[in-house]
């Protein structure tokens, strides 16, 4: 056989398993964000909720130490099992803002994704008196696995948080800052189940063990130490 048929051979090939690739992922148009599995080619995936965490009580008042966020999260399917994830938090005191990638792939009702968001957060204070601010940006690489249990769909993601940089104001002057530093890390646990009619809806729990937490940075902790921080999620799939 020649040089060209077996390239044809193999182009072919190559187009037959894109081709089925495509097929199978784009088959399932049951809604989904946390759980792993592959959207199909251009898929696009909604949901609005809320996220709650909650801040020790040693380093915040109890009136602050639980701020609900508005939670507002994409995702959109590329090709071999490619996809795009975007989620804004908005909360009174602090926004966030990530973008990310990931790889997802699925084998029989299991499926895994790995993954690496970039995120952008802000914060601002001015009241009675304060003129205080922070930004910051972060890292997220993670891993997710997922089981698809037939009604509804079960996600088991791990990230590891990475400060790029941080630094906090007291007007126009520098108060705190840090850069490259290992922040901690958190797990969350996620239920995407089927609610009204055609709405999905997420529920999910996420405990982290963190030396750096963006919602805490009022606070102005002075202990270099890791935190407990649990926080609930809900999000309605669109």
């Amino acid at each position: 056989m020649s040089a060209r048929a077996y390239a044809t051979v193999i182009l072919v090939g190559c187009g037959s398993l894109f081709a089925q690739t495509f097929s199978q992922d784009s088959a399932s148009t049951t809604p989904r964000l946390y759980f792993p599995a592959p959207l199909g080619l251009w898929q696009w995936q909604n949901s609005v909720g809320l996220a709650v965490a909650t801040l020790p009580k040693d380093i915040v008042e109890e009136e602050l130490n639980q701020s609900p966020a508005l939670d507002v999260h994409s995702r959109l399917g590329f090709p071999v099992g490619l996809s795009l994830d975007a989620r804004l938090l908005i909360q009174v005191l602090t926004n966030h803002i990530s973008v990310g990638a990931k790889w997802s792939h699925t084998y029989g009702r299991f499926a895994f994704s790995v993954g690496d968001d970039i995120a952008w957060w802000f914060g601002f204070l001015t009241v009675e008196g304060f003129d205080n601010s922070a930004n910051g940006w972060l890292n997220y690489p993670n891993i997710s696995v997922g089981y698809d249990v037939g009604k509804f769909r079960l996600a088991l993601k791990a990230e590891a948080l990475l400060v790029l940089s941080f630094s906090s104001y007291a007007g126009e002057n520098v108060i705190a800052s840090d850069r490259n530093s290992f922040g901690g890390v958190s797990v969350a646990f996620a239920i995407e189940q089927p609610f009204w009619k055609s709405t999905h809806v997420t529920l999910g729990l996420k405990t982290s063990y963190l030396r750096f937490f963006y919602q805490s940075w009022f606070t102005y902790e002075t202990f270099n130490r890791f935190l407990f921080i649990p926080e609930l999620f809900v999000g309605f799939l669109l």
